[in-house]
């Protein structure tokens, strides 16, 4: 197993660690943080249900956010604009580009994350429409 090179930064930072535990030996510290840097190397660095939450939160709040910004500036014709928008972005985005280039660690559901994107629109219009139903 070959140990990551430290950047200068992970090198401050170990000295630091090692001298708040009141170990001044710089040898000592970096090999720790050399063994730790190793195991981090070998394991899934992201828990992927925590980054699966994450996402779906991020995908929800960033295609809500563009299809109200775009209703609240042009209309209905703008929140349609942009929900058209979202909807080609998010077909190509989950079924043609993730397959290919997305980290194994953080590979989620294609239709889970598609339905997620799908969602922002969806809810800019129930919001917009609340008020005047009665």
């Amino acid at each position: 197993m070959s140990v990551p090179k430290l950047t200068l930064e992970q090198f401050n930072l170990a000295l630091a660690h090692a001298r708040w535990r009141g170990n001044f030996d710089a040898k000592k510290a970096l090999e720790e943080l050399n063994t730790r840097l190793a195991f981090q190397a070998t394991q899934d660095a992201i828990d992927p249900k925590f980054f699966d939450q994450v996402a779906q939160i991020a995908h929800f709040s960033a295609t809500c956010s563009i299809s109200l910004i775009l209703y609240r500036l042009f209309g209905w014709k703008g929140w349609a604009v942009g929900a058209a928008g979202i909807l080609l972005y998010a077909l190509w985005h989950e079924f043609i580009r993730d397959p290919i280039m997305e980290n194994v660690a953080t590979r989620g559901s294609d239709l889970k994350d598609f339905l997620y994107l799908c969602t922002g629109p969806i809810a800019t219009l129930l919001v917009t429409l609340l008020p005047h139903v009665r």
